[in-house]
């Protein structure tokens, strides 16, 4: 067998054992220990251990049965001039790989029992070291698939991170456009600066430009201070313009010019402040399209779409579910029937809807799940009811009504679940009462639990 690179650890107490096996082992790289201290101290170091069972100031099989507990897999080989049927026995079971008897009848049975233990070593070494890469290529910083989709994805996230291109991130709702951009962020050079993230469609128009430019005291009703926009704030980092095709033509003109000359002035200031920003922007909206209906600016969509990064919906990574749902529901079981049924699901509301069916089986304290937990749209009991079309999805114009009535039972559900009391709602649902509250009032969910009560 031919010699196999790994550390040997010999543990014996007499010197001339020592010296025997270093002659034996020659050229393989050795450690030896002549105390059980000595031999605690160096077996971190070691692939294989050899160990005598006698030893002067410990016993070697105390020994062994410390190891194994610490790390069941390192292969110990006991040597031992007492040998006998019943201590071979209790070694094997405390752990040992193998059992060598003193004086070796022949130093070529010691050399072929350390080989080979040295290359199970190694061979199990490298089986862990893969099956982490597997893990680690399921995932990309927070994102996570295995599919040819997703790997193009992070090859791309990949190679612009290093760069200071600004990017154009589009794709359905819920594709996850927000983990890309914090990725690149995370890989660049900007790292530890600030990500700062606004989000066009969720600050009303007319405040928009005070929050990304920041205004002077007195530039309108209500500026009693000067305040800090977003843009100074991430000054050295990253900016995410999220939904931005929802932002004003008056705003995007603005945006353009700092873009291009890296400056802006607060809203009723005087005083240039200038930036390095890197802008990274996302839409779900196809910008071409507005641009041709005069919705967005030609120049800052050019300028904005200098690298393209397109999300695949999840309908179109459906081999991914299983990796997504391993992570919303650790230590959940699918069974193969609800797997498949989730699988054949279009996903209109992508990622972001798949993650809001994981709470509802949170909710439900599920530890099996099978067809019956889902919700009806996804059992397909009647595909016309859940309304898809040949295509194999909804209509547009549906899904809003029905990613409402998904929300709205799982509000139904964890009110239920906690009797009624709304701050243990909220705690479950991981939103604040204010947010349940909302919630409530935007479904219709106070008056239905009025009504509720009169009756009762």
């Amino acid at each position: 067998m031919p010699e196999v690179s790994g550390t040997i650890l010999v543990v014996d107490d007499e010197e001339s054992v020592r010296k025997l096996v270093a002659r034996a082992l020659q050229g393989r790289d050795l450690l030896f220990a002549g105390t059980a201290e000595e031999a605690r101290e160096k077996y971190p170091r070691a692939d294989v251990v050899l160990l005598d069972l006698k030893l002067g100031d410990a016993s070697g099989m105390d020994l062994l049965e410390e190891w194994s507990a610490e790390e069941p897999r390192k292969p110990v080989i006991i040597m031992t001039a007492m040998a006998s049927i019943s201590s071979a026995v209790e070694a094997m079971k405390k752990g040992a790989r193998d059992y060598l008897q003193k004086p070796f009848p022949s130093l070529d049975e010691l050399r072929l029992a350390v080989d080979r233990a040295v290359a199970e070593r190694r061979l199990e070494l490298e089986n862990i070291r893969l099956r982490e890469l597997l893990v680690e290529q399921d995932r990309f910083e927070e994102m996570i698939g295995a599919s040819p989709a997703m790997r193009r994805i992070y090859e791309m996230v990949d190679r612009v991170a290093a760069t200071n291109a600004t990017i154009l991130i589009t794709g359905e709702s819920g594709t996850g456009k927000e983990l890309v951009a914090r990725a690149i962020h995370r890989r660049s050079d900007r790292r530890k600066k600030p990500f700062v993230e606004i989000n066009c469609a969720a600050i009303p128009h007319e405040l928009l430009e005070s929050e990304l430019f920041g205004h002077e005291r007195g530039a309108f009703t209500g500026a009693v201070r000067r305040k800090q926009g977003l843009l100074e704030r991430a000054n050295g980092g990253t900016v995410f313009l999220d939904e931005i095709g929802e932002m004003p033509l008056d705003l995007q003109a603005k945006l353009l010019r700092v873009m291009d000359s890296r400056g802006f002035l607060r809203v009723g200031g005087t005083d240039l402040i200038t930036v390095n920003l890197r802008f990274i922007a996302a839409t779900n909206r196809n910008l071409e399209t507005a641009v041709a209906r005069k919705r967005f600016r030609e120049d800052l969509f050019y300028r904005l779409a200098v690298i393209t990064i397109d999300l695949p919906p999840l309908r179109k990574r459906k081999g991914d579910i299983p990796l997504l749902l391993a992570e919303f529901l650790p230590g959940v079981e699918i069974e193969p029937e609800a797997l498949e049924l989730l699988k054949r699901y279009p996903w209109p509301g992508n990622i972001r809807e798949l993650k809001n069916i994981a709470e509802r089986i949170k909710i439900l304290d599920r530890t099996t799940v099978g067809p019956d937990d889902l919700p009806q749209a996804i059992r397909g009991e009647s595909r016309e009811k859940a309304g898809l079309g040949d295509a194999g999805y909804a209509e547009e114009k549906d899904l809003p009504a029905r990613l409402r009535e998904f929300e709205k039972g799982i509000l139904e559900e964890a009110l239920a679940r906690e009797r009624g009391s709304r701050a243990r709602a909220a705690r479950r649902l991981g939103i604040t009462r204010q947010s349940l509250q909302y919630k409530l009032e935007k479904y219709g969910l106070l008056e239905e639990r009025k009504e509720s009560d009169r009756k009762d």
